[in-house]
């Protein structure tokens, strides 16, 4: 699954701004985003509640055959679509390696792609690191569970203050301040808050990663036509692979410091990072 679903997610990203024009594509990231991190939160409750009724092997397995019913319905429902340019000359292998480098050799581009992966890498330190932090705190499992849905709970109210409140024009000034807000509240992890504030803490810095409203404006500027669904599918392929490696790299850190450290550490370096890779 770890291998095709960024596949597949770069695929429907590509092809999103073939169904959607204009701001009604911003409008419909958006929605993506705000599906997938409210089902992130009904899936945590679902998944405890299935566990008091099944065993953990019998929740996997519906699980699975909820992906099943998902295939089903993609293959019934979505219309096929041709390719947006014809590569039969080249591999696959080439193909993706050549428009790779025609997406990296565009500057403003590349800086655009480069601070979305970065911000959300550093960004999720505090929810990679919820289970020991709990453990730490003595929260126990509701605590745990309060932790994990926090950020995706602050994803969905930040999404949506700042896709229906501000003009287009404001969320392209907003990027910065919102990335900001993602991490100042990091900042906080340093005196070891307790369970409400600690959720409070990370329900704002959720609410700063709707700072991809305005990168999503500025990635469609700064794509030529030829290049946008690529650029699309690199920027989400690459958004899930950046973000495996932040938990990574957090999991790694919490085995030499504590997990209040290592979140502080990297809400620093996040900050450190804004100016430096900011696109212009």
């Amino acid at each position: 699954m770890g291998l095709v679903a960024p596949v597949f997610a770069g695929a429907r990203a590509a092809v999103l701004p073939r169904v959607l024009g204009g701001e009604v594509y911003i409008a419909g990231r958006s929605l993506f985003r705000l599906v997938a991190q409210a089902a992130q939160v009904g899936g945590f409750a679902l998944g405890g509640l299935l566990l008091i009724a099944l065993t953990p092997r019998a929740a996997l397995l519906l699980n699975t055959g909820a992906f099943l019913v998902s295939a089903a319905l993609l293959a019934v429902g979505v219309e096929a679509r041709p390719a947006a340019a014809s590569a039969r000359s080249l591999s696959l292998v080439r193909d993706s390696l050549a428009g790779l480098g025609r997406v990296f050799r565009l500057v403003r581009l590349r800086r655009v792609l480069v601070f979305g992966w970065a911000v959300p890498a550093i960004g999720v330190t505090p929810e990679a690191l919820a289970a020991p932090y709990a453990q730490l705190a003595g929260f126990g499992t509701v605590g745990l569970g309060l932790l994990m849905s926090a950020l995706p709970v602050g994803t969905v109210l930040g999404e949506v203050l700042c896709l229906w409140i501000p003009s287009p024009a404001r969320r392209l000034r907003l990027v910065v301040p919102l990335v900001l807000l993602m991490f100042l509240p990091q900042l906080a992890f340093g005196l070891r808050p307790g369970l409400p504030l600690a959720v409070g803490l990370i329900v704002l810095s959720g609410m700063g990663l709707a700072h991809h409203l305005g990168l999503d404006q500025l990635l469609m500027d700064a794509a030529p036509e030829e290049v946008v669904g690529r650029a699309l599918s690199i920027q989400t392929a690459g958004l899930m692979f950046w973000q495996g490696i932040g938990f990574a790299v957090a999991g790694s850190a919490a085995q030499l410091l504590a997990p209040p450290v290592v979140i502080t550490a990297a809400a620093v370096a996040g900050l450190a990072l804004v100016p430096l890779l900011r696109p212009r």
